[in-house]
């Protein structure tokens, strides 16, 4: 392989094939017609010949011993084969490059005076070089006459023009080059039978494909690429007359909803789709879909679910609550935080139970707790969002062609959800750029690996108060129409974080005293309070754990991802304000215990008491702590990427759309 200084360099294709061929050695030892070869091979002569024959000469008859010594130096055919065949030979060479490789050395062993380079050059059928930094297929690859299969995988070629492949050529595979234009391949193409494009940068296919260039195309492979515009692609592909495998998964379009079903019910001749054999029954389900081309839609169709999440740390306040002071107020709560692309704020977003349908949907909307505003960021528990962004385009790219590059994607400025407390109607959600500092503080502590310049919206869970173990049951539906953007967000995977709100309340007033009942009353002495106006402080975000979902398989043809997310965490997140206002509140005791109690006779025996009652609150509360070891966090998620599986899927789909859309518009009124 070429050093990395050569990397700057092109690198013809008809030049790697030569140097791959020097490291066959045809010309030099132990092939070729050199010195260390017999000068005449041995001959066996008849029986009757013998007597005929003159007596051989000794070296006591005057015999040439020059001669006799060269002749002992040469090396015999039979010999010179072992040296080539053995894998354990110095002069062994690596012929997986090609089937012919080591027939011709095996030639150039036996009969290499036949072996001339044109002769060489037609003999090869095969030849496969990978990963070797070639940049093009040059002219001097005519010189293979007989080349039937091209393989140059992993290389860096950007285009291929049809002229300079040879004419008998049957498969050629360019995968994982830089090809972006299928113009100058598709002028005269030889008759190849499968041509492999997968993992590449073609965005446009145009009429490229089409039967006049590739009349005995069997197999195409086009995976993992940037192609859209399903409907055109897929009507394109089907005038391929021979077509039998075709592998589409991991482009744009392959996300449509539509994708699988319409591609096998519109293409009947196909027998493989995308590595998975095509059934009779699954084609028999899938009929009818290709009469369903008014609801084909560039969009892709995503759900996230949570089942359940358990093994949060029990908080102080619940863990210590007999030694916890009375304020301040601890109100802690959970949630998930997903982070997803930005999409089309026309488009719906449902946010809501696992069980949901369109029936009930108008009601879990109406029923939907909106938590107050000091809560901070939150969802609705089943609602539908609208997403308001400043966008910011990048103007480097104007022709409107998708990019893959991250750069291109518009930046987006999006901020947290706040739930709407008017419950009359359908709950909305307004996205506002003053809530920014919050999305920036939840994710503070935590690193994620999207890019800094994709723009990504916090998709957030119904804040729930502790427990051993939350089942949620919560999913979310997304449409998308950036299938350039998704593919980037299923390549990179999701992110998401385990976070925790606190507010903490405190007495709007100090405790106005005591009112004490008269001394003639025995035993009645009761200390009655006032009731006390809570005064919530501002919403504290912590993040407690950062998982990491890979998506690559929705680029592998797999349409469901589901995980349980496992992470040990030691304790819940400290209360520094709490434990300020503790130090208060112990100070103030201690103060209100130095009073003298006149009706205390026994001031010792009443601290001796105190002390051992402290005591045993603390031991019970280190016991608690030293118990057993606390179960590892457990989050269990799914991520479902919709389909059609049946002709009546697309009906349902848009039935679904709509009103979403329908009661997303009434939301927005309300």
């Amino acid at each position: 392989m070429p050093s990395a200084d050569d990397d700057a360099q092109s690198l013809a294709a008809f030049n790697a094939v030569e140097e791959h061929l020097k490291t066959l050695g045809l010309w030099e030892f132990p092939c070729g017609t050199g010195k260390w070869r017999e000068l005449e091979p041995i001959q066996k002569v008849p029986l009757k010949k013998l007597k005929n024959k003159k007596p051989i000469k000794t070296l006591d008859q005057n015999c040439d011993t020059d001669s006799i010594k060269l002749q002992a130096e040469k090396e015999k055919v039979e010999s010179l084969q072992e040296l080539v065949i053995s894998p354990f030979s110095p002069w062994h060479a690596d012929c997986s490059w090609s089937n012919e490789a080591t027939k011709l050395r095996e030639m150039a062993v036996k009969t290499p005076a036949v072996l001339s380079r044109d002769v060489v050059f037609s003999y090869f059928k095969t030849i496969r070089i990978c990963d070797y930094n070639i940049t093009e297929i040059d002219e001097k690859m005519l010189q293979l006459k007989n080349l039937e299969e091209l393989t140059l995988t992993a290389n860096r070629i950007h285009h291929v023009d049809s002229k300079h492949l040879p004419p008998t050529l049957k498969v050629l595979e360019l995968f994982a080059n830089d090809i972006t234009d299928l113009s100058q391949l598709c002028l005269k193409p030889p008759l190849l039978e499968h041509l492999g494009l997968g993992n590449n940068n073609i965005s446009v296919l145009g009429s490229c494909l089409s039967a006049t260039h590739w009349p005995q195309l069997v197999s195409l492979d086009l995976s993992n690429n940037n192609l859209l515009g399903f409907e055109e692609t897929i009507t394109n592909l089907a005038q391929l007359p021979r077509l039998k495998t075709l592998l589409l998964v991991g482009n744009p379009l392959s996300f449509v909803p539509a994708y699988r079903g319409f591609t096998i019910d519109f293409m009947s001749s196909l027998s493989v789709l995308d590595d998975t054999h095509i059934s009779v029954d699954e084609r028999l389900q899938l009929k009818g879909l290709k009469k369903m081309k008014e609801y084909i839609e560039e969009i892709a169709r995503i759900q996230i679910g949570v089942k359940h999440i358990q093994g949060i740390p029990c908080p102080d306040e619940i863990k210590h609550k007999d030694i916890m002071p009375e304020f301040p107020v601890v109100e802690r709560k959970y949630f998930l935080q997903f982070m997803i692309p930005v999409g089309d704020p026309t488009l719906p977003l449902f946010v809501g139970s696992e069980n949901w349908t369109e029936a009930n949907s108008l009601t879990s909307v109406a029923q939907a707790t909106s938590e107050p505003q000091s809560m901070g960021p939150s969802l609705p528990s089943s609602g539908y969002l609208t997403e308001t962004r400043n966008t910011v385009t990048d103007s480097s790219q104007s022709d409107g062609r998708p990019s893959d590059d991250v750069s291109g994607v518009e930046s987006s400025v999006v901020s947290s959800v706040v739930a709407s407390p008017d419950k009359s109607g359908p709950v909305t959600a307004d996205v506002t750029a003053e809530d920014e500092n919050a999305n920036a503080s939840c994710s503070s502590s935590s690193t994620l690996r999207t890019s800094s310049t994709e723009s990504m919206f916090p998709l957030k869970t119904k804040p729930m108060s502790w427990a051993q173990e939350l089942d949620l049951h919560w999913v979310a539906e997304l449409y998308r129409n950036d299938l350039i953007t998704m593919k980037r967000f299923f390549k990179k995977g999701m992110d998401f974080m385990l976070m925790e709100q606190i507010i903490l309340g405190y007495p709007a007033d100090q405790i106005d005293g005591e009112e004490k009942v008269s001394k003639g009353k025995k035993d009645k002495d009761v200390k009655k309070k006032k009731d006390v106006e809570i005064v919530q402080s501002e919403t504290t975000v912590n993040t407690i754990a950062t998982f990491h979902a890979p998506l690559e398989c929705f680029l592998e043809g797999e349409y469901e991802y589901s995980n349980v997310f496992t992470e040990n965490i030691s304790c819940s997140s400290p209360l520094s304000q709490l434990d300020d206002d503790k130090n208060s509140l112990k100070k103030k005791e201690k103060k209100k215990d130095d009073i003298p109690d006149p009706k205390d006779k026994n001031k010792n025996a009443k601290a001796a008491a105190m002390k051992d009652e402290k005591k045993k609150k603390q031991s019970l509360a280190l016991e608690s702590e030293d118990g057993a070891a606390a179960a590892p966090l457990e989050i269990k998620i799914s991520v479902k990427l919709f389909h059609w599986t049946s002709a009546t899927d697309p009906i349902n789909d848009e039935k679904k759309k709509n009103d979403l859309l329908r009661k997303k518009e009434q939301s927005d009124l309300a």
